[in-house]
């Protein structure tokens, strides 16, 4: 018997004695219907889980008083450190989950620089919506050279975007639905050559509308581009482009020092634990849309274990909320007491 059968065998024995997929369905049922008599507003068939979500965030630590600990902190790290290091890697359709993690910092501009024999380079990245109903952003890039051959050739600048988001269509016997994803780049190398690349192709469409270039000319433009501006530009972005500049990290880039060991964070903000708790709210109902629309391994050990801390932490919750709903009772009967 190999090391692996071994190990995969262990599994089953352990998930016919503790199956943590099966009890975070179970506590996210009892999680939905606190979240139901505390929001009666919501409390009809009709309402979206997504929606009852959002009212709940918006509201926890204001109106609605919970108390959060150690343990329940710690459990919802590792939940964190494993879905984003492991879980939800493990499967390409799953990927599109990943972006929870992040968000696209929509005021973000940066320009850089070089200079080859007194003359400047300069690449600008800027980050925008295009739509002001909808969170859709692009990366805009702007490449300038101050040198003549440049602007002979790609005039005062080669200019292009970069959609950072990705948009999916899904048919139902009903409707049409159109969701929306952000694009993620966690790779600095993957994003620069989505940069270059875009530069290179926006350069080339330029130098190919124009029909008096034979293709020698053509071949001559890109190779001075390419060469005596993009090799040094790629250079200077691999030393100086900082990624969590343009990906926040969800809840605060402080999260990033994370030890997945110890679990502490370097100079922690004070919000810190309230607003990895409204993340982790978020995070169990991207869980729920997992379970509920794709078909995961659940003799994975990376799953078993994210669902484990997951239901941990959402089970803390659940008798948070519950504590808050006999608190309001309380108060009710004694007011109810007091009046008759």
């Amino acid at each position: 018997m190999t090391t692996n059968q071994k190990e995969k065998y262990s599994i089953w024995l352990a998930i016919t004695e503790t199956d943590y997929i099966t009890m975070f369905i179970k506590v996210w049922f009892t999680f939905l219907a606190t979240l139901k008599e505390m929001l009666p507003n919501y409390n009809e068939s009709n309402i979206g889980d997504g929606k009852i979500i959002n009212s709940y965030r918006e509201k926890i630590f204001n109106e609605i008083q919970i108390d959060i600990n150690k343990e329940f902190i710690k459990n919802v790290l590792k939940a964190y450190y494993l879905g984003k290091n492991e879980a939800l890697k493990s499967d390409d359709l799953i990927k599109e989950y990943f972006s929870i993690y992040y968000t696209i910092n929509d005021s973000y501009s940066q320009e850089f620089n070089f200079k080859y024999r007194g003359k400047e380079t300069s690449l600008l990245l800027h980050t925008y919506r295009y739509s002001e109903k909808e969170k859709d952003y692009k990366l805009e890039v702007k490449l300038k050279d101050e040198r003549k051959e440049f602007k002979n050739y790609f005039g005062d600048e080669i200019k292009a975007e970069i959609n950072l988001i990705i948009k999916k269509k899904s048919e139902t016997k009903n409707e049409v639905i159109l969701t929306s994803k952000n694009r993620i780049f966690e790779e600095r190398g993957e994003f620069i050559n989505t940069i270059i690349k875009s530069i290179l192709n926006e350069a080339e469409s330029l130098v190919s509308s124009r029909s008096k270039i034979d293709e020698r000319g053509k071949r001559k433009r890109l190779d001075f581009l390419e060469h005596e501006c993009i090799e040094d530009m790629k250079r200077k972005l691999t030393n100086e482009l900082d990624l969590k500049q343009i990906f926040n990290l969800n809840p605060d880039n402080k999260i990033g020092t994370l030890d997945s060991e110890t679990l502490e964070i370097e100079d922690k903000p004070k919000s810190f634990d309230e607003d990895i708790t409204k993340w982790f709210i978020d995070f169990s109902y991207q869980l729920r849309n997992i379970l509920f629309h794709f078909i995961i391994d659940p003799l994975d050990k990376n799953w078993q274990e994210l669902f484990r801390y997951s239901y941990l932490a959402l089970k803390h919750l659940a008798e948070q909320n519950i504590n808050y709903l006999n608190s309001l009772n309380l108060r009710r009967d004694s007011n109810d007491n007091r009046n008759t």
